[in-house]
């Protein structure tokens, strides 16, 4: 059901960040999240690998809330637009995946495809972080988007194209990432560098994102 009609003009201007924001429960819950990867890595053995593939399911997460948003703003009738989306959207996270798979997953004697049950394993070993993304991404839907709504202040199109910066981020850290494994050799140090870099980056977009429904 449609909740509220999106205005017509565009967002205002991103607001100045200040260290206040950092302390919402959105924003909290959402670095407790990201800090999941941390323990996976202390003590369950999650490598550089794993972190990544953790951020390239992420993607998932986000788009199934960025569905939930375009059908609360068009309602019943966006129905098809949120179906192009994650057609559209899944699309780029195949291809996301078959360069995450070239690089860090498959070597050079085995076979270049992707097999299927072998991302659902590697999936259900990282649990606990997708649980926790999925989690935070949540609290943030429901406080955040109904909750303050912002719905009020976006329209279909827009909604539609919020994601696909995460897809540039993920590949940059993908390319990133890739080459400082071989030109530092240590991927523990990458591991460090794409974890702080994805909690900064989230923070704020995450924080952006708040400021740019504000327009009172």
């Amino acid at each position: 059901m449609k909740i509220g009609k999106p205005p017509i003009e565009e967002p205002a201007a991103d607001k100045p960040v200040h260290l206040s924001d950092v302390f919402t429960f959105s924003t909290l819950v959402l670095i407790l999240a990201n800090l999941v990867p941390v323990a996976g890595a202390l003590y369950l053995g999650w490598d550089l690998t794993s972190i990544l593939v953790i951020y390239w399911a992420e993607s998932a997460v986000v788009g199934f809330y960025n569905f939930c948003k375009i059908i609360v703003i068009g309602g019943e009738s966006s129905l098809f637009h949120g179906t192009f989306f994650i057609v559209h959207f899944g699309g780029f996270m195949a291809i996301h995946f078959m360069f995450l798979h070239q690089i860090f997953i498959s070597d050079m004697k085995s076979s270049t495809s992707v097999n299927l049950e072998h991302v659902l394993i590697l999936l259900s070993a990282l649990w606990p972080a997708l649980a926790a993304l999925f989690i935070s991404h949540g609290v943030s839907f429901f406080q955040n988007f109904i909750g303050h709504k912002e719905y009020a202040n976006r329209t279909v199109a827009m909604q539609m194209r919020e994601p696909y910066q995460r897809i540039v981020f993920m590949q940059l850290v993908l390319i990133i990432g890739a080459a400082l494994t071989m030109l530092i050799g240590d991927s523990s140090s990458v591991l460090l560098l794409a974890i702080v870099a994805k909690i900064v980056v989230d923070v704020m977009a995450h924080i952006r994102e708040r400021s740019r429904a504000i327009t009172e």
